[in-house]
């Protein structure tokens, strides 16, 4: 996800998290407890997502 729809969620009072792996019920067991953390997977530009690891 580019750091503009990040922004834009945040504007809008929507809490994003990139680079989540492993288990999604966990991960949704993580978050409604408020110990999912952003792993900060996050795009920086257009083109090639090499660099942004996911």
């Amino acid at each position: 996800m580019g750091q503009g729809a990040i922004d834009g969620l945040a504007a809008k009072g929507v809490k994003s998290f990139s680079g989540i792996v492993g288990d999604p019920q966990l991960a949704v067991e993580n978050y409604l407890a408020g110990k999912l953390e952003d792993a900060g997977a996050n795009c920086a530009g257009h083109g090639d997502h090499s660099s942004c690891h996911h």
